[in-house]
């Protein structure tokens, strides 16, 4: 990771983009980073199926599309290859969540079963991702949207940090028009509607290219600091096994 050191436990690292901008498959290829070097992760999809996570973690995992895995062609051959990884592997437990009815407590309760039911400890928690859960609750309760999505954000790093994990979930970034889609995302960007970048430890935004070949990533907040901004790429992605070149890495 640019980010010296990595992304440090009991913290908290948002991605931004704009719909259909890859925060699933960078969250994806984040997990696949941790589950290599014997993590275990809980993912809780609040957009894609638990289904097509284990997919593309398998794709990333053993270089099989995840198509391929999902429409049974080659479903097998990525099987194959996963058993000669398996033993160097963390667990990965994804679940798929209701939208907009989910709270962060559901998941943290979830979480929590996990490690008691599984007598796995979790490392790392992802929300796939934070636009879709129930945020009209508690102490935010009739607030601003903005400022509901704020303190969930705030809540889920309290959590990581209290229990020394990591976390990671996404947002939506928001552009004025199609002449931008080029631009970078920063925290300026976002902070008409969402006003996360104080509720963060780590914010990396991400724009790909037209033909989902490469993709830049823009650090527009780390734990040290905001004067500490730094633009990456373009980097080489691979939308079709969810890989983007290594990069962001988890450190103890």
């Amino acid at each position: 990771l640019v980010i010296e050191g990595g992304i440090a436990r009991g913290c908290v690292c948002l991605i931004l983009a704009p719909t259909s901008g890859g925060k699933s498959m960078f969250m994806c290829h984040h997990v696949c980073t941790a589950l290599r070097r014997g993590y275990n992760v809980a993912v809780a999809t609040l957009e894609l199926s638990a289904q097509r996570w284990q997919a593309r973690v398998l794709s990333n995992l053993t270089g099989v599309p995840s198509n391929a895995i999902l429409d049974g062609t080659a479903d097998g051959l990525a099987l194959e290859k996963f058993k000669k990884l398996a033993p160097n592997l963390g667990r990965f437990f994804p679940k798929k969540f209701p939208t907009d009815v989910t709270t962060l407590e559901d998941i943290l309760t979830w979480v929590k079963e996990v490690e008691k039911v599984r007598g796995a400890e979790i490392h790392f928690v992802v929300i796939d991702y934070l636009g879709k859960l129930n945020h009209d609750t508690g102490p935010a309760r009739g607030k601003a949207d903005h400022i509901q999505r704020g303190m969930t954000l705030d809540r889920f790093r309290d959590w990581v940090a209290d229990h020394s994990k990591w976390g990671e979930t996404g947002a939506q970034a928001k552009r004025g028009n199609d002449k931008d889609k080029k631009t970078k995302l920063s925290t300026d960007d976002t902070g008409d509607s969402l006003k996360l970048a104080q509720n963060t430890d780590y914010m990396v935004s991400m724009v790909k290219n037209d033909d989902n070949t490469e993709a830049t990533f823009h650090v527009a907040k780390q734990r040290n600091g905001a004067g500490e901004k730094q633009t990456i790429g373009p980097l080489p992605v691979n939308f079709a096994c969810g890989r983007v070149a290594p990069l962001f890495n988890i450190d103890d």
